[in-house]
């Protein structure tokens, strides 16, 4: 796809020299950085030019090319964050939603079912192959493949986006269909499989998020039920904890390649890191969860369970200190309700990164929880939300 698509060769290009120069660790960062900088405007004005073309036609003749726009606006995306630059991620996340809603209703005639909805744009973006005659084993088409890994990335980012924005995740009606798994089939899209969180506790949060918006909206016309806003908070707080105590202790006995930047980032593939990915999650949504329902109380004995389980998931030492890239909300929130005494604990796992800690996301994250910290004895305490702490930073600041 990379080959044929001037979109996606073009995103692709700006990413791997930046990344390139941090395995190769270059003298030469001013021309490195030039570099970088040349590809990542062209990139986005290849973008512009394809999102104008785009938008002029019927997006249902034209499925491939917008399947390669929206994953190339993820990826660009993702590179803006790396370099600390978040000042797009309104612009870049509203656009790649607004083209996946397009794409999930572009069938002719309309399509109701969300999850039919998403089976059809795979088969217009198909066929699929077999890996040699005979075999049951099919392959998805590049574009196939690229729609699948974006719609994985975009729900991620539309639920951390709506836990900052107070407001329900855009793709709050699509959560269901595509994300839950039934005794008889797996989820039609398996998040765990990109960032190692298990679909649950996403959705758990994406719930928590949609609840928050709720409580924040009848706060404002002055009839919040608390008894209400309990009640529901229950069942999501419930859902967590059960999928927490059901997931089985982190092997002892895996060995992580600890030597380049790639070695470890592929080890996010193997199965105990994907539980201790989700745990971590699950322990971060337990604590916003209690910030929508309690308010800001850091040194309540629940949530500093949570914050200490979290830290004490960290400290686990047989897991690479560059995983901690793919948990930078969870890092970030847990952070930000930490007691003085945890302070130097979540320093520690951020100067353990190395040249890795350059990456935006967590020095966004790390930034946010010293701002949290030096305000811990401000006089606006019983205001405070988690919210509120990632809006300091930006419009829209995604820990991703």
């Amino acid at each position: 796809m990379m080959m044929s698509s001037p979109v996606v060769r073009q995103a692709v290009l700006c990413q791997s020299s930046f990344f390139f120069s941090l395995l190769t660790e270059t003298s030469n960062d001013n021309l490195v950085w030039e570099t970088v900088l040349t590809q990542t405007a062209e990139a986005f004005e290849t973008l512009r030019k394809a999102l104008q073309y785009i938008e002029n036609a019927d997006i249902a003749q034209h499925m491939h090319g917008t399947v390669r726009i929206l994953a190339s606006i993820l990826q660009v995306q993702r590179f803006e964050i790396a370099v600390l630059s978040f000042d797009n991620c309104r612009a870049h996340l509203f656009a790649a939603l607004a083209l996946f809603e397009h794409l999930m209703r572009s069938s002719v005639p309309a399509i109701e079912d969300p999850k039919l909805q998403f089976q059809s744009v795979l088969d217009r973006l198909g066929p699929t192959s077999r890996l040699l005659p005979g075999l049951s084993i099919e392959v998805q088409s590049a574009e196939q493949a690229a729609f699948t890994f974006s719609t994985a990335l975009l729900i991620l980012d539309d639920i951390v986006a709506s836990t900052i924005l107070q407001e329900p995740p855009r793709l709050y009606e699509y959560h269901r269909a595509l994300l839950y798994a039934t005794t008889d089939s797996p989820p039609v899209v398996d998040v765990e499989s990109v960032i190692g969180c298990q679909n649950v506790v996403l959705l758990q949060i994406g719930e928590a998020s949609n609840l928050d918006t709720w409580k924040q909206q009848r706060k404002r016309a002055g009839n919040l039920d608390v008894m209400e806003l309990v009640r529901r908070a229950m069942s999501i707080k419930d859902a967590l904890e059960n999928h927490l105590g059901s997931l089985t202790s982190i092997s002892a006995n895996t060995s992580w390649r600890t030597g380049t930047l790639l070695d470890q980032t592929c080890a996010l593939a193997d199965g105990d890191q994907r539980l201790f990915v989700t745990r971590i999650w699950g322990h971060a949504a337990l604590l916003f969860l209690s910030v929508v329902v309690s308010g800001w109380q850091p040194a309540n004995t629940e949530v500093q369970h949570h914050v200490g389980a979290l830290l004490d998931l960290l400290d686990l030492q047989k897991h690479p200190p560059a995983l901690l890239r793919s948990v930078a909300w969870p890092f970030c929130v847990a952070g930000c309700l930490a007691m003085p005494s945890q302070e130097a604990r979540f320093r520690a796992h951020m100067q353990a990164l190395g040249r890795t800690s350059i990456f935006g996301a967590l020095r966004k994250a790390s930034k946010i929880m010293e701002d949290v910290w030096r305000s811990r004895d401000s006089e606006d305490r019983s205001n405070r939300d988690l919210a509120t702490f990632f809006r300091t930073e930006g419009d829209l600041v995604l820990l991703v």
